[in-house]
């Protein structure tokens, strides 16, 4: 169901599958709280500086300090978190390729190795779609 909030909203929603094979990155402070929604890119989500929660339409799922979401495509949900200080670091990525793998079809929370922190941090200065053969790639 679209909300106003999810109306509000919903351009962000729709850059991130607007370009099918592209991985869509964003990092960013958020203080606001997004609607239930979905997208057909898989989600890979690391939060600083806070408390966070998944919310799928049936659980919610908490969020320890140095773990990351790993969200399947089209699973409606929503990430509520706390501090003022928060930065949260999103990756899409296209399915096409790992659809068939069953870590991608299951939401997970898992614990970030030094070496992935390493990679979300890398990307931090990329912003919108990285296509392929672009140098970000």
């Amino acid at each position: 169901m679209q909300t106003d909030a999810y109306s509000y909203f919903s351009g962000y929603f729709d850059a991130i599958d607007q370009v099918p094979d592209a991985v869509y990155v964003l990092h960013e402070r958020q203080e606001h709280r997004f609607p239930f929604h979905k997208h057909h890119k898989g989600q890979l989500t690391y939060i600083e500086g806070g408390l966070a929660y998944l919310n799928t339409t049936d659980k919610a799922y908490f969020l320890p300090a140095r773990h990351y979401i790993w969200i399947p495509p089209h699973l409606e949900h929503y990430v509520q978190h706390s501090g003022p200080a928060l930065i949260v670091r999103n990756i899409y990525f296209p399915d096409e390729a790992d659809r068939e793998h069953p870590f991608f079809r299951h939401l997970g929370i898992y614990p970030v190795s030094n070496l992935l922190l390493e990679m979300i941090v890398f990307t931090q200065g990329w912003k919108g779609n990285v296509r392929p053969g672009g140098t970000h790639f």
